[in-house]
C-alpha cells in the first residue's frame, strides 16, 4: 500500500480509531499495488467502507471509493442532468467484456454525515447497500475481467486512457473500515458491518 502524500487523520465513524481524511485538492490516493496483482483479480467482490463526504458540487463528477480500473468499482456519482442521478451509489464491473452499473435509489449524504456504503457481485447480481440496506440490484451473470492495472481508493485509476496523469475523480471527505473481500458479503453481513 502507498500513500503519495502524507495521510491525514480524524477521528473513525463511531468516535474511536482514526479514518483518513482525502482532499480534492491535493489529490490524495492511496495504491494498492502495482503491477500484476493476481491477488487483486476478483471474480466476486464486495467494496464496503464508511465514508464521510464533505464536498456538495452542480457540476458532474464522481467520489471514488475504490476503482480497478477496467475491472470493478465503487463510487458516488454526481450526475447534473437530473435530480434522480444525483449523489447515487454506484457499484460496476467489466462483466464478460462489458461495463455494467447499477445505482442507488436513493442519495448517499454529502453534508458530512458518516454513511456505511457497499458493493457486491456474486456472479448474478451486481448490489448496492446504503446503511445495510440494500438499495439497488441488477441481474447479470458472468466473469469480471482481468487486467495487471492497480487498485486505487480513494481516486480512480486510468492508467490505459490517461498514462501521463492517471488519477481522476478525488474523494473528498473521510472514509474509515473499508473492506475488500474475495466474496460477495450477505445482505445479514453487510448489515453487521453498517452497525460496527
Amino acid at each position: 500500500m502507498y500513500f503519495d502524500v502524507p495521510p491525514v487523520l480524524e477521528v473513525g465513524h463511531n468516535g474511536t480509531g482514526l479514518a483518513l481524511i482525502f482532499d480534492r485538492a491535493r489529490q490524495q490516493r492511496i495504491d494498492v499495488g502495482t503491477g500484476a496483482q493476481p491477488s487483486l483479480d476478483l471474480t466476486r467482490f464486495t467494496i464496503a467502507a464508511w465514508i464521510r463526504i464533505t464536498e456538495s458540487d452542480t457540476e458532474e463528477r464522481n467520489w471514488e471509493i475504490a476503482e480497478k480500473d477496467y475491472a470493478y468499482w465503487l463510487n458516488v456519482r454526481n450526475g447534473h442532468d437530473s435530480p434522480r442521478t444525483a449523489y447515487r451509489l454506484r457499484c460496476g464491473a467489466i462483466i464478460n467484456g462489458v461495463q455494467r452499473s447499477v445505482d442507488s435509489d436513493l442519495q448517499v449524504p454529502h453534508d458530512g454525515t458518516w454513511v456505511h456504503v457497499a458493493g457486491t457481485f456474486n456472479g448474478s447480481f451486481l448490489r448496492v447497500y446504503i446503511n445495510g440496506a440494500r438499495r439497488g440490484s441488477l441481474a447479470v451473470a458472468g466473469q469480471v475481467t482481468k487486467n495487471d492495472y492497480p487498485l486505487a481508493v480513494g481516486a480512480n485509476n486510468k492508467p490505459f486512457e490517461f498514462p501521463e496523469d492517471p488519477f481522476h475523480n478525488w474523494m473528498t471527505g473521510a472514509m474509515d473500515d473499508f473492506r475488500l473481500y474475495r466474496r460477495a458479503l450477505t445482505g445479514a453481513e453487510i448489515k453487521a458491518l453498517a452497525k460496527q
